[in-house]
């Protein structure tokens, strides 16, 4: 029997990179998936979507939404909420303006900080403050956050980056400890670069520590459904095994 056989998962930033390899895993794993984007990316949804439906999805419905929007964030998270999830992936994240994040902490643009803090964090938070009761309620459920070794191993570069990730892996580990009873599994899994992404960037600027595929990030999200019942991987770090220029 599939993994996933008859249940429902919610992916964020699942149009492309990333987000697209989790989504093809989990539909080969026989799950129905609700997919979420930013506006900007509608096409690359679509195209996302149907790879699901050719890769074994059920059903696989899209949604498009700007997490830097919070009233549209709150209404995505109540609208998931009343239908209730079996699966919450929280995988939408940015950067920030390049110029910002390559600055550092002490230069940059505050208002841009605020934007990567919505989108990283307190998103992410409103959609597991939103799904986190139905799924404790009937004792059972997952909620896995791509994070970032940021969040571990900060650097000089990319600091209002790595403080959003800070704090969703914090909030994170908070839930996992406060829904481990009702049987609810939190993860963290954070790669370190990964190609084909924004993250790929970051290996010559910490330098060249080579870079994993999207598909290795999906990998382990689906090791987090092959754990035994009792058992749950708190955190999960991915790194390159050999180092070398990100492609």
């Amino acid at each position: 029997m599939s993994l996933l056989q008859g249940k429902t998962a919610l992916l964020t930033g699942a149009s492309r990179g990333i987000g697209a390899a989790i989504a093809c895993a989990l539909a080969k794993e026989g799950a129905s998936l609700t997919l979420v984007a930013h506006p900007h990316h509608e096409q690359d949804l679509k195209q996302c979507a149907d790879k699901a439906k050719s890769c074994g999805a059920k059903e696989c419905e899209t949604q498009c939404v700007d997490f830097a929007d919070t009233a549209a964030v709150q209404k995505l998270a109540e609208q998931c909420a009343s239908k209730g999830f079996d699966v919450l992936i929280n995988n939408a994240g940015i950067f920030g303006s390049h110029q910002a994040e390559e600055l550092g902490p002490l230069k940059g643009n505050p208002d841009d900080w605020d934007r990567v803090m919505k989108v990283n964090a307190l998103a992410p938070m409103r959609l597991i403050r939103a799904l986190a009761p139905k799924m404790a309620e009937k004792g059972s459920g997952w909620i896995i956050n791509v994070g970032d070794v940021e969040a571990i191993h900060e650097g000089p570069h990319h600091a209002a980056y790595a403080a959003s990730k800070y704090a969703l892996r914090g909030f994170g580990l908070s839930a996992y400890e406060s829904l481990r009873q009702h049987n609810v599994k939190v993860v963290d899994i954070a790669p370190g670069n990964v190609k084909d992404t924004g993250m790929a960037k970051k290996s010559d600027m910490h330098g060249g520590q080579g870079a994993i595929a999207p598909e290795d990030v999906a990998e382990a999200v689906l090791f987090c459904f092959r754990c035994s019942a009792n058992c749950v991987p708190e955190e999960i770090v991915l790194k390159a095994l050999k180092p070398g220029k990100a492609s």
